[in-house]
Formats: structure tokens, sequence, C-alpha cells
């Protein structure tokens, strides 16, 4: 009789194998934590507003602990800018920003 954690183990494999996304809560909480275990990459949507280059920060310190803890394999497959009104200027500093720290990461609609 399999155990637990060996039918865990053959999810796993299936999964790897297709491709799948995963919409999640914009929180870090127990589903999007298990979400990024069981990912290899992870699209990361960024508003262009100033708080949320402190909640990009939260979340890339959460995603280097996920890394070095659970699974090595997840990487930022890369940024999405969202809500970008062009014509604003935070909109472009913002903008500025996230594509001088991840400049082949970085795109927007």
């Amino acid at each position: 009789m399999a155990s637990q954690s060996q039918h865990v183990a053959v999810a796993c494999k299936r999964l790897r194998r297709r491709r799948h996304s995963q919409k999640n809560p914009p929180s870090l909480g127990p589903l999007t934590v298990n979400a990024l275990v069981a990912a290899d990459r992870v699209i990361v949507p960024v508003q262009t507003e100033y708080f949320a280059l402190e909640g990009l920060a939260d979340l890339l310190d959460t995603l280097k602990l996920i890394q070095r803890e659970l699974n090595p394999r997840l990487t930022i497959a890369g940024m999405l800018l969202t809500m970008h009104d062009g014509r604003t200027r935070l909109s472009q500093d913002v903008e500025r920003e996230i594509r001088e720290h991840f400049p082949s990461s970085s795109s927007r609609p």
C-alpha cells in the first residue's frame, strides 16, 4: 500500500510534465505558499504604484525563503506591469525601477 507522500510525489511528477497556470489570491497565505512550492516558475503581476514596490520587496523575500527551504527549482519567469498609465510620472518611475532591477523579466500589456 502506497503512503500519502508517495501519492503526492506521483501527483507532482504528473503535474511537472504539463504546463499549468494557477491564479492565487494577492496574499501570502497557505494557498499561495503551497502553489509556490509546487511551481517551477512564477509570473509576478506588479501594479505601477508606489506601495506595490514595497509589497514586491516582501514577496521577493518570501520567494527566496521558499527557494532556500522548500523549492530550489522556483524561478521568476517575469514581472507583468499592470494598471500602467504612461501619462503619470508615478507609473513611469515605477516602470523604470522594475526594469532596472529586473531587465529581462519585465513586460507590460
